[in-house]
Order: C-alpha cells, then structure tokens, then sequence
C-alpha cells in the first residue's frame, strides 16, 4: 500500500516539474516568437536589429528542424540499447 503511494507522489512531483519547465519554456521564447510574427506580417515597421532578429528566427527555426532529426536517431540508438 505504501509503495503506491510514494509512486503517486512522484508522479505528481514529475508532473509539476514537468509543467514548471514547459511554463518557463513557453515563458521565455513566447515573447520573441510573437515579435517574429509582427514582423512577417509587417505590423512593426523598421526597428533597429530587425536583420539580426530575423536571422535569429531563421537560425532557431533550422536548430528545432536539425534537433528534431536527430532525435530520431537518438531513439533508434536507445531502443537498440534495451532490446538487444
């Protein structure tokens, strides 16, 4: 009984965690992802940096499509870890 209980307080610990992470994440991108799009769109006229900004955009947008292939990879080398 007592062993159920401690995995549903870590359960719950990793859960809030989880969350904490993803808030500060979403916390801390939003603003320059909302930036990004006021300037596509042409809402924000010329501001000073705005190549640099754009170029920062360009350069995340291929770091999350690169990271994303590699993940792949990685899972097909843990997998292979376990079920060899």
């Amino acid at each position: 009984m007592m062993g159920n209980q401690n995995h549903a307080v870590s359960e719950t610990r990793l859960a809030k965690t989880l969350f904490i992470i993803t808030a500060a994440s979403l916390l801390t991108w939003l603003p320059f992802q909302i930036l990004l799009l006021l300037l596509k769109f042409g809402v924000i006229g010329n501001l000073p940096y705005v190549d640099v900004i754009r170029e920062t955009g360009s350069v995340s947008s291929l770091l999350r499509i690169t990271h994303s292939l590699s993940l792949a990879s990685i899972r097909r080398k843990v997998k292979s870890l376990f079920i060899s």
